[in-house]
Order: C-alpha cells, then sequence, then structure tokens
C-alpha cells in the first residue's frame, strides 16, 4: 500500500535546450490498488513533496501492476462502517487544490495515467487531475450505484463538467464501464497511448507533461469549469428512465439530484457540499446497507470452510442427459465458454429438435441481432456438440463430467446414474440437475457416491446467473471445489448447499407460495397477492403466483404426486393445512398451466395478465367445500405472512446446517427468486430491517390469528428463538462462521 517516487528528466522532443522534471507516482496496493486508508495517505503524501520540490516541473500518477486504483477499498466500510480519514473527498481536493489559497497551492501539472479500469474512486482520483491519458484496453466508470451509492468524491460534479449531463447522468445511474475510446469522445480522457505497453503509455503521459504549463494546467482544472446548461427535461427523463431500470431503489434519485447540484449551485465548493449531503444521506440508509451487505455475500459464497479450491479440475469435456429446456440450457452454458459437449437423448428427433432449439436460442439473442455474433461464431458453438442416442451412455466414457437433466423422477435418475456408475472414467463427475430430490438415493446407486453431486442449474439455465450446487454427506472435498470452479468458469454465482427437500432455495419457496395460495382461499384475489409483493411495492421481481404461471403450475402439480413430496394432497379433506395443494391442484385440472396455455392464476393476451372470472369462481367454490371464512388482507399482512414465514425456513436451514452462512441464503434469492438487492435478502431484511424479535412477534400474531391452520406455519425456529435469547444479530452469528457449518 505504497506510492514509490522517482525523478524522470524529460528532454523535449521539439527542443532540446528545454528539460523539465517529472516525478513519477506508482500507485501499488495489490491486487488491483484499491484506496486502500494507507494508499490514500502516501498519495497525500507524495504529491506534497512533489508541489513542494521547485524542481518538479509535473506529477504522473500511474497504478502498478495489472491496473490503474480499481475504486475505493469497500472492506474498509464493510456494510455500515465508515473510512479513516484522510478520505478520498481530502485526496482529491489535496490533488486539485481548489480549496486553497493561490499563494499555497502551487499548480503544477497532473497526469492520470489509466490502464486496466479506474472505477468509482480510481476514476474520481483521476478525474482531480488536469489531464488524463489511457491505453486502449482501459475502462473507466463510476459504479457506486451498485452499492446504493452515489459517487462521493466529487464525481457527480466533476463528470457533467468534462462529458455532459446527459453522458454523466447515463454513466452514473447505470454504474457501466465504458471503454477508453468512449472516454475519449466524452472528453474523459485527453489522449489515448499508441498500445498496450506501459512503457507506451508513460511515452504519452511524458508528451503531455513536457508541453504542460501551470496556466494550462489551472484552466484543464474541472473544478474551475462550469456545467454545460441543459434542458431541464433532461433530468426528468432519466429519473423516469431510472424508475424503471432501478425501480425502488433511491441512490439513482439522489445521483440525479446531485448532478443537477453541480449546475445549479453557485459555486464548486457549494455543489460539492450537496454531493456530500446527499452521499450520507445514502450511506446512513437501509438499502446503501443492504447492498454493501450483498457485495460481501457475492464474495464469500465461493469460500467453503475446509475445501481448497485449488483442488478443483477443469472441465474440458461435458456430458448432458437430457436434450430439453433444462439440458439444452445447460449444454449452452458449456458451449459458450468453449467447451465440448455430448449431448445425449433418447430418440434422434428428440435430439435433433433440442439442437434446432439451441440453434435458435442463440439466433433470437441480443448479441446476434446487434451483430456481436455471427452465423459463424453460432457454427462454431454448435460443432462444440458431439450427438449421442446410445441408451447405454458409452460415449459419456470419456466426460470430465456428467450433467443429467432429466424429468423429476427419482427412479429415472437412479437408473441413469447406474450406467453412468459402469461408463464414467475414474474421478469423472456426477451431477444430477434436480430441484428437489435426495441427492444420496441418487448417489447410493453407484460405487462412487464421493464423485456425485446436485447442479441446480435456474431456468432458463443459459441465462439464469444461479446455481446451486448440492453436496452429498459422500460428496469428496475434491468433488466440492470442482463442482465451484465449474460453476465459476461458467459464469455463474455458485452457492454451495447441503442435501435436503428444495436445498435452499426451493425449500423456502414453499412456504412463501404457501402463504400465497392460503390467502387465496382466505378471499384476497391473484393481484391483491401479487402487487404489494411484486415490483413498485416490496421490490420482487414478481409476485408468487405470476412466478407460477412463469415456470409452469405442472412442475408443482406433478411434484405434490411423486412419493417423495412431504404432504399429500389427497388427505386435504378437512385439514387447512393441506387445503392450499387441493386448490392448486384444480387449477391445474382445469389445464390452467401458466403462461404457456394462455392461463393459470391469470389468463393472459401475449404476456399480459389480467384477472379471470373463472379462476375467482373456482376459489370461491373451493373455500366453501373446505369452510374457510372470507375476509379481507391489507398489505401488511400479505407481504408479512409471505416473507417471515420464508425467513423463518431460513432459520431452520441453518440450524440444519444446509447453508454455510445466512448471507449464502441471502444469495440464492437475490440471484435466483428476484429478491430485491436493495433489501439484502430474506435473512438480512428479517435481521437488519424487521428484527428478530419483532419478526418473532409476528409470527405468533398470525399463528394466534389463523388457529385452524397447523403450528408449524407459523412456529419460530429454534435457532431464532436462541439469537433472541442471547441478544445476538444473524449478521453477528454469521460472521463466527463455524469451519462445521
Amino acid at each position: 500500500m505504497s506510492v514509490s517516487y522517482r525523478i524522470i528528466k524529460r528532454v523535449s522532443s521539439n527542443n532540446s535546450k528545454i528539460s523539465k522534471n517529472v516525478a513519477l507516482l506508482t500507485l501499488s496496493n495489490p491486487p488491483v490498488n484499491g484506496l486502500s486508508h494507507s494508499l490514500r495517505e502516501n498519495i497525500i503524501k507524495s504529491v506534497k513533496k512533489a508541489k513542494e520540490d521547485d524542481k518538479v516541473d509535473a506529477i504522473i500518477l500511474v497504478g502498478d501492476g495489472r491496473t490503474f486504483p480499481a475504486g475505493a477499498d469497500i472492506t474498509e466500510f464493510e456494510w455500515g462502517g465508515f473510512m479513516k480519514e484522510p478520505h478520498l473527498m481530502q485526496v482529491v481536493k489535496d490533488l486539485d487544490g481548489y480549496e486553497k489559497s493561490t499563494k499555497d497551492n502551487k499548480v503544477v501539472p497532473l497526469i492520470a495515467a489509466i490502464h486496466g479500469t479506474a472505477l468509482g474512486g480510481g476514476l474520481e482520483l483521476a478525474l482531480a487531475c488536469h489531464y488524463r491519458v489511457a491505453v486502449p484496453s482501459a475502462k473507466v466508470g463510476l459504479p457506486e450505484v451498485h452499492l446504493g451509492l452515489l459517487p462521493g468524491a466529487e464525481g457527480t460534479q466533476r463528470l457533467p463538467r468534462v462529458a455532459g449531463v446527459a453522458n454523466a447522468l447515463e454513466m452514473i445511474i447505470s454504474g457501466k464501464h465504458i471503454p477508453a475510446k468512449k472516454a475519449l469522445e466524452y472528453g474523459i480522457v485527453d489522449a489515448l497511448s499508441t498500445s498496450e505497453k506501459p512503457e507506451d503509455l508513460l511515452e504519452a503521459a511524458l508528451k503531455i507533461a513536457e508541453n504542460a504549463t501551470p496556466e494550462e494546467a489551472a484552466k484543464k482544472s474541472l473544478s474551475s469549469r462550469t456545467v454545460p446548461k441543459v434542458d431541464a427535461s433532461v433530468y426528468d427523463d432519466a429519473l423516469k428512465s431510472a424508475s424503471k431500470t432501478a425501480k425502488g431503489q433511491v441512490a439513482p434519485i439522489n445521483i440525479v439530484k446531485s448532478i443537477k447540484a453541480a449546475s445549479e449551485t453557485k459555486t464548486y465548493s457549494e455543489g460539492v457540499a450537496e454531493e456530500q449531503r446527499l452521499f450520507q444521506e445514502l450511506m446512513a440508509g437501509p438499502q446503501s446497507k443492504a447492498m454493501q451487505y450483498m457485495f460481501f455475500a457475492d464474495r464469500d459464497c465461493q469460500k467453503v470452510p475446509g475445501v481448497d479450491s485449488k483442488m478443483g479440475k477443469d472441465i474440458k469435456h461435458v456430458g448432458i442427459i437430457g436434450a430439453g429446456t433444462m439440458g439444452g440450457g445447460i449444454a449452452m452454458c458449456f458451449m459458450n465458454k468453449g467447451v465440448k459437449v455430448t449431448l445425449c437423448e433418447t430418440k434422434e428427433e428428440l435430439l435433433t429438435k433440442g439442437l434446432k432449439v439451441i440453434e435458435d436460442n442463440y439466433k433470437k439473442s441480443g448479441a446476434y441481432k446487434s451483430g456481436k455474433m455471427t452465423d459463424s461464431d453460432v457454427a462454431a458453438r454448435m460443432g462444440l456438440v458431439n450427438k449421442c442416442i446410445d441408451p447405454s451412455l458409452q460415449p459419456l466414457s470419456e466426460c470430465d463430467a456428467v450433467i443429467e437433466a432429466v424429468f423429476e423422477n427419482l427412479e429415472l435418475k437412479q437408473q441413469i446414474f447406474k450406467k453412468l456408475d459402469k461408463v464414467c472414467k475414474p474421478g469423472a463427475l456426477l451431477c444430477t440437475n434436480t430441484s428437489y430430490l435426495d441427492i444420496d438415493q441418487i448417489a447410493s446407486v453407484t460405487s462412487r457416491p464421493e464423485t456425485v453431486m446436485g447442479t441446480h442449474f435456474f431456468s432458463p439455465a443459459n441465462v439464469m446467473p444461479l446455481l446451486e450446487n448440492v453436496r452429498g454427506s459422500k460428496s469428496s472435498n475434491e468433488t466440492i471445489a470442482t463442482a465451484m470452479k465449474m460453476g465459476k468458469n461458467l459464469g455463474k454465482t455458485s452457492v454451495l448447499v447441503g442435501n435436503c427437500f428444495g436445498f435452499i432455495g426451493n425449500r423456502m419457496f414453499e412456504p412463501y407460495t404457501q402463504q400465497a395460495i392460503l390467502m387465496l382461499e382466505e378471499g384476497a384475489s391473484p393481484s391483491q397477492i401479487d402487487t404489494p409483493l411484486g415490483p413498485g411495492k416490496f421490490g420482487m421481481a414478481m409476485g408468487p403466483l405470476a412466478v407460477f404461471d412463469l415456470a409452469g403450475n405442472d412442475i408443482g402439480y406433478r411434484i405434490r404426486r411423486e412419493s417423495y413430496y412431504p404432504y399429500k394432497a389427497a388427505n386435504v379433506k378437512g385439514k387447512r393445512g393441506a387445503t392450499w395443494m387441493a386448490l392448486a391442484d384444480e387449477l391445474c385440472d382445469k389445464g390452467r398451466y401458466g403462461q404457456k396455455k394462455g392461463a393459470g392464476w391469470y389468463k393472459y393476451e401475449g404476456r399480459a395478465a389480467k384477472e379471470d372470472e373463472e379462476v375467482t369462481k373456482m376459489i370461491s367454490q373451493h373455500a366453501k367445500k373446505y369452510s374457510i371464512a372470507q375476509r379481507k388482507h391489507t398489505e401488511q399482512e400479505i407481504v408479512e405472512r409471505c416473507l417471515l414465514t420464508m425467513a423463518n425456513e431460513g432459520f431452520k436451514i441453518l440450524e440444519e446446517k444446509i447453508a454455510l452462512r445466512a448471507s449464502d441464503i441471502d444469495v440464492v434469492w437475490n440471484y435466483g427468486y428476484g429478491f430485491p438487492r436493495y433489501r439484502g435478502g430474506p435473512m438480512h431484511y428479517a435481521d437488519q430491517v424487521i428484527g428478530l424479535q419483532k419478526m418473532k412477534d409476528s409470527l405468533l400474531r398470525y399463528q394466534d390469528a389463523q388457529p385452524e391452520l397447523p403450528e408449524w406455519h407459523f412456529k419460530p425456529s429454534n435457532l431464532l428463538e436462541e439469537l433472541i435469547k442471547s441478544k445476538t444479530t444473524l449478521s453477528q452469528y454469521d460472521k463466527k462462521k463455524p469451519s462445521k457449518r
């Protein structure tokens, strides 16, 4: 976390009699030169040293290793803490010197030489310099919005002054990185080096230093410029756009306010003060805390206590059994990464149909339509697939991994794994893509259960980012490491989970959706359930009933009829706790499987959902049959009953060591079920927003209000009770991370 300091004597290429002394400050804090407390201190000291040296004519800031500073060191304020002084704001003030008197502030041309990525605080550091030069492959951006924040070191004040208001709004609200060429067009960088070589980047910076004068540098300072005037509609349009793309989030609103302040305040310092006020407002709010929490949760979920990630094997050839929707999607995941695939089906026509769907998916993709993917690219990917219709599965003998992706039937999957046990090479990773089934029962039919894992891809597999890797009781550390590495190489967010019915995600989805259907029985309509939970309200990507219709109501229908399901739909008469299954079954008995049939809990015209009188009538008749009283439900009750029972199940999952960490549960719900990231996940929300005591009190209140329901619906979990008794938050419990959990 240091800054190396050396003087380069630069002789003018135009006049050999003119020379300049350039202080080269190399910023080092591997691996990404994060702007840690120590590095910030050293930058201030080194710049001060250079400015006080009368022999120094210019200063160049460059990053050591693979990148210019890629941003702040977020670990300093791990969801809720604060950075030590000097803050980054002080660093940029010292570089620019706009708060100092002319006498005290010697103007020495400052040049930022950018390679790799200059993101967040890294770009703010560069914007505080007078000049910026970058290698052609560099990228810049201000992604603080992804942490529920705005750029807090004058980014919202400087960027619109150099790139214009519209570009600044788009960059900061989206948080996207832009390439160096576009940064040059926007004026963010002044020049590009001739190549990627460090020596050419330094040469480009030295050329700027050679010609720069204190007078010109002072004019280049962004704090001395004004913001180009724009029509008020530009800000209104930005807010409207953000309300669609970042619905429910407050950071985009404050970003617009801060950029607007840059043009409306009388002085630069007043704009900075407003930026700081809006930044601190976000920093103290629950959304930023939740999004920072999720930033660390994303990192932690890759770590498996006791398992060395280096043990993981590379998968260079994968076998996939089943060319349907799921199998085809999984195949695309590997094909997209250039991995050889052997795709198996029972009949030639099924395999041909599956391959046609894969090819069509590529040609319907945005990459293909935009020209980023060509016909030759599609052909190359399709060329990675070998066909297999051999019932013995012998063509899979040389695969490094095999993923079975047939429908959810235990007996069928066991038959397949018996065959795999015979034909697959020693050490091959044997995976079942199941949403609910017992991994140990599947592994038990093989002579090598230590190589068997569950790999629960979420549909569509080629789109959804989550992968639940399910460890069996005998899965070896090498098998676990290989499955986790495979997921990472596919670009998935991989979470290791334990073996139980539904694992993490679907097990918690059960009480969430049970409550939704129970409230339908009690008189709520489908939209009355979905609206308060969905976008614009609580913020789930979709309400639970809309999710059923999208995924297909027949999936649950089929599962309810399998012997492994813990409740029997047939035994519902007079038992309120199981009546919800009878209602869901009746919907499917009418052929209302969801969007694919044009009718489910809603009626569909294309993808547009509408309430259907037939469903209303069906629910009413069902309620009369089981003597279920009808009443109105508040939005609060709907949200609480669904979310609290879901989170309570999460506590049970932690008790049973199905999840390594509470944060892993939140990662699953963020990436697999559309839980709003700005709320952190069901466990974080229960712990930090609701509070554990209030959660318990609410569960008991609903238990008392629904005496006809079995106690298990609302009974607080043992872990919840224990944490309340010990006055321990879930976050404190999670940070202990016992190695055996």
